[in-house]
């Protein structure tokens, strides 16, 4: 009948002509083209007063030969696919026509967020490889992954609209490379010792506050946090007895921080710390005074037996 030969001869029209059109243009060039055949197809349905019988298996036909059937090739498409688009920050708003295009057809959206977790994981073993190497302190590892994590939380909040499930997949993504061993847990502890020690100097509350928050986002992604507090207990009594610390505040506001994120329990016995030095102190400033009152006694007879 009319309807399946005016539906096949659309399938292979489309078919064809995708085909040609991908082969000869790039990524990017396909995803506008692409919209603009979508939309050509809804305009001549609403003019030509098809009906819905008719309509919807045309938009699955033309979905399916623009979209779905391409995906893969999309994304992996040399310089202009989607894993290439991620690897240039300056493209956040090609990547989110590209994610328009395939949440079209919520299946192939998988093939972008699987490129995004891929990305990720990639820059991260990168990291990783220069810590190994040498050529990167531990502080310069955590400086790198807050860098990374600041970038594709654009890439999901633009690109992909702030989807829940990039999200997830971006979090997993994260996890997957900072929980391979203990290191990113050491070199967190490290990066906070040395914002405590002078990288907080000369900050404003304010200031100091926000990057302390950004220590808590790496610090949520790490699977056992036991291990960062043994690190960052470490950590902290050098600079206690040391008296190290760019502030007992900064210190305190760290603290709160990690009690905020994980419970009193976690943080008891750092703040039991705190209150040992403060006991120590306040023994020394005593018994200081009460050298000094006997210094003062002592010298008062003196004066008393002299002629």
């Amino acid at each position: 009948d009319f309807e399946s030969l005016f539906l096949g001869t659309t399938q292979e029209f489309y078919r064809l002509e995708s085909l040609s059109y991908l082969s000869q243009n790039t990524a990017t060039a396909y995803v506008e083209k692409a919209q603009v055949r979508i939309e050509e197809e809804k305009d001549r349905a609403k003019a030509l007063g098809l009906a819905s019988t008719t309509e919807e298996p045309l938009k699955s036909i033309v979905e399916t030969e623009l979209i779905e059937r391409h995906a893969r090739a999309l994304v992996d498409m040399e310089h202009s696919g989607f894993a290439s688009l991620l690897t240039d920050e300056t493209k956040l708003q090609e990547m989110r026509c590209m994610f328009d295009l395939f949440a079209r057809v919520p299946s192939s959206v998988d093939n972008l967020r699987d490129a995004l977790a891929e990305r990720i994981k990639a820059d991260g073993r990168g990291l990783i490889s220069d810590q190994e190497r040498g050529s990167s302190d531990p502080p310069a590892f955590v400086r790198g992954v807050l860098k990374m994590r600041s970038r594709y939380n654009d890439v999901v909040a633009v690109a992909f609209r702030g989807e829940k499930r990039a999200q997830k997949r971006m979090r997993e993504s994260f996890e997957d490379f900072l929980n391979a061993d203990t290191r990113a847990a050491s070199c967190l502890a490290v990066y906070v010792d040395e914002l405590l020690r002078n990288g907080l100097r000369g900050c404003s509350e304010q200031e100091v506050n926000e990057r302390l928050e950004k220590v808590i986002l790496v610090f949520r992604y790490l699977s056992d946090k036991d291990v960062f507090e043994a690190f960052y207990k470490q950590h902290l009594a050098k600079r206690l007895l040391g008296n190290r610390s760019v502030s007992e505040e900064a210190e305190r506001a760290m603290v709160s921080q990690l009690k905020a994120e994980c419970g009193y329990q976690f943080t008891s016995k750092l703040e039991g710390m705190f209150n040992d030095m403060r006991i120590s102190r306040d023994m020394r400033d005593s018994y200081k005074a009460h050298k000094r009152s006997e210094q003062d006694e002592g010298e008062a007879d003196s004066s008393r037996v002299k002629p």
